[in-house]
């Protein structure tokens, strides 16, 4: 009984984050194939770039700078949504559509009340009436293709929405902020292998298009926009596509507290929705794409408890299978890394592999809290920026 369920802990373990991305790896070279794209030519759907925003006065100037220098081949208007400012944000962006800092239309709309993001987002885009819509958070940068790269793969009539890369810089540079490191490289390339076989099983919220028929007219309480929006395009019989090229870069400047503490909140919102959408994993026709969210995503959540089991476990059945001690000595060695990144990390240095471990536990643990904490009923509606939250 004790081999077996380290037996299965492992299996689960082995598969999430090995099986998986080489089932990926070999599916893309038995040649799995995407689907091609068309071209606009000359006919470039209308765009506009949607950028929520609350409490963003001192980030948005640069944002309307950076919005200055992309470059689109059609009609692009910049939409920005107030949610409840109570700072200079909108006077902000007033003085800077007077100096015409941004050579594109800039509008605004304002909340008038904090609703959240999701909630204003709804308000605002029903004064819109672009073919696509584009999103980008007030405080990221984009390429100058960005916006191009993004509506580009929308010439497939199967490809509802595209989703681009973020990537982080720390406030004192580049190359340092999580966006670099080995578990975001790891997860960027699963999404690419992702690419000629699933739909990608969640946005990256922060830099993506959608055909704006498909934007959802409602979003649950609790949910989170990023996962609705996958799975609605799903349902709706179209793909959401990884485009790699089109970059987003956002600054670093949180401490792990508030990164464990976001990431709490993050997936609050995204367990939530996929257990308000579990008909993707029933309906014969999202079979394929339930099963990839189970393996990309889902699973991934239960990483903790399942190392635990198998810890107890061995602990419990080493006194008759003393092998289990290479087990033991294994896992204390993974903690025993954490603890060593942990330490360096304090000390404001870094090293690749102990911070790799040390971030895989805290990204881990803090997910394994907040399905517990979804499960006991606590909904995620509205937040303060992480920026501006208090060291936890």
């Amino acid at each position: 009984m004790i081999y077996a369920v380290i037996l299965f802990c492992a299996v689960v373990i082995g598969y999430t984050y090995v099986g998986y991305p080489v089932l990926l790896w070999v599916l893309n070279r038995l040649g799995a194939r995407n689907n091609q794209e068309a071209s606009f030519g000359d006919q470039w759907p209308s765009a506009t770039l949607v950028i929520p925003v609350h409490n963003g006065e001192t980030v948005l100037r640069q944002k309307l700078t950076n919005c200055d220098g992309l470059q689109y081949e059609g009609d692009l208007s910049i939409l920005f949504v107030l949610d409840g400012c109570n700072d200079g944000s909108e006077a902000v962006l007033r003085e800077c559509i007077a100096q015409n800092v941004c050579r594109w239309p800039v509008s605004l709309f304002d909340s008038g009340e904090r609703v959240g993001k999701e909630a204003a987002l709804r308000q605002a885009l029903g004064t819109v009436s672009s073919d696509v819509l584009v999103f980008s958070d007030a405080d990221a940068d984009f390429s100058s293709s960005t916006v191009a790269e993004l509506v580009g793969p929308l010439t497939n009539p199967k490809v509802g929405v595209c989703c681009g890369r973020e990537t982080h810089i720390s406030a004192a540079g580049a190359g340092a902020g999580e966006g670099e490191g080995l578990f975001y490289r790891y997860e960027n390339q699963i999404k690419k292998w992702q690419i000629p076989i699933c739909s990608m099983t969640y946005v990256q919220g922060g830099v993506f298009s959608i055909k704006r028929e498909l934007f959802p007219k409602r979003i649950k309480p609790g949910c989170t926009q990023d996962g609705v929006i996958a799975f609605e395009t799903v349902l709706a019989g179209q793909a959401v596509r990884f485009v790699p090229t089109a970059v987003s870069t956002e600054p670093y400047k949180i401490t792990v507290g508030q990164d464990f503490a976001r990431r709490v909140r993050t997936v609050c919102r995204a367990f939530f929705a996929v257990a308000c959408y579990a008909k993707l994993f029933l309906l014969p026709r999202t079979l394929w794409y339930g099963f990839h969210l189970m393996s990309h995503r889902v699973l991934r959540w239960f990483f903790i408890p399942l190392f635990l089991v198998m810890f107890v476990a061995a602990i419990l059945g080493v006194g008759t299978y003393p092998e289990l001690w290479l087990l033991i000595t294994a896992q204390i060695g993974f903690l025993v890394l954490a603890l060593i990144g942990w330490f360096i990390e304090s000390q404001g240095r870094r090293m690749k592999l102990p911070y790799f471990a040390y971030y895989f536990v805290i990204l881990h643990t803090a997910a394994f809290i907040a399905v517990v904490k979804t499960i006991l009923g606590h909904r995620v509606v509205t937040w303060q920026p992480t920026e501006t939250l208090p060291e936890t």
